[in-house]
């Protein structure tokens, strides 16, 4: 491997991990979510932390820097699994301690098998990246981690549509689109895998994993609303005509937040107020202003 390349691709992993680990300093453990996402975040930071020694140690000792790759790998299953008990956790499955104790026995299992040669058959440094060699079971650890991601996806989808608890309706969806890219990036490094191409996740994978991280810490701390917020207004104001009074400009960003606070809020009046930082009765002034009807959002409709 090129030392500038390793340089590169471990100055990547070195700023993913120090940020994820920002992102732990700003989680609250209170409750069985808040604790599965802290676990999360911790495989992800492990992961990054493995694959920034596995490039900075290879410029001195390419067996040290495969072991610290090794353990990239493995963390690896521990981190789509952990993602899938997130989840659970996240949706209030009734089989999230079965699920937990499960989907972990079989990353020990994966790892034991890993260790053994059984899964992975060594390790190689081409120009741009590190590829395993697979290993006779190596099948099985690749369906293990499309399985987790079919499984969260599915769980996500179901959630967001059918889950009679609002706020988990809301959170699923919200959970989906942060967990898109991780799932663009198995399957696009699985699938050109499987047509004889070297693909690697060396880049792709510590940035997915940040995308998903931030967005659920925005959404947890109410920052998200507020980004979407501010990105549909500057769409509402370029479809008005050219020459509009300030005045109508401004009201136009106010439906806008009205709206979107309504949608998160299903239809709840004082809630939308709260996350707006106005009282209920001048929202329900606003309302009637702009002729919004809340009920439409109670119903899980979406009007604007």
């Amino acid at each position: 491997m090129d030392p500038n390349i390793a340089v590169y691709l471990g100055t990547v992993a070195a700023i993913s991990f120090v940020l994820k680990c920002t992102i732990l300093l700003n989680i609250r453990i209170d409750s069985r979510t808040s604790q599965s996402f802290v676990i999360l975040c911790l495989f992800f930071v492990i992961q990054n932390a493995g694959e920034f020694l596995a490039y900075s140690i290879y410029l001195k000792s390419e067996a040290v820097g495969k072991f610290f790759a090794h353990i990239y790998i493995v963390t690896a299953y521990f981190m789509i699994s952990s993602v899938l008990v997130f989840t659970l956790a996240l949706t209030q499955s009734r089989v999230y301690k079965m699920a937990r104790i499960v989907l972990y026995s079989i990353c020990l299992l994966l790892a034991v098998g890993y260790a053994n040669g059984m899964v992975v058959d060594g390790l190689v440094y081409l120009g741009w990246t590190v590829i395993a060699n697979p290993g006779p079971y190596y099948w099985v650890g690749i369906s293990y981690m499309l399985l987790c991601c079919a499984a969260i996806a599915g769980c996500l989808w179901y959630n967001s549509r059918y889950n009679t608890d609002l706020d988990i309706r809301h959170n699923a969806r919200v959970t989906m689109f942060a967990f898109l890219p991780i799932l663009l990036v198995a399957i696009a490094v699985y699938g050109l895998r499987a047509f004889g191409f070297n693909s690697s996740s060396a880049i792709s994978l510590p940035i997915a994993t940040l995308i998903f991280l931030y967005i659920l810490l925005l959404h947890t701390n109410g920052n998200l609303f507020w980004f979407s917020a501010k990105l549909r207004s500057i769409l509402a104001i370029m479809k008005l005509e050219h020459n509009v009074p300030m005045d109508a400009i401004l009201e136009e960003i106010e439906k806008v937040r009205i709206h979107q606070a309504m949608k998160i809020s299903h239809g709840r009046q004082k809630q939308a107020a709260e996350i707006l930082g106005m009282s209920a009765s001048t929202l329900s002034k606003r309302l009637t202003k702009y002729a919004i009807n809340a009920d439409l959002y109670k119903e899980n409709a979406r009007p604007y």
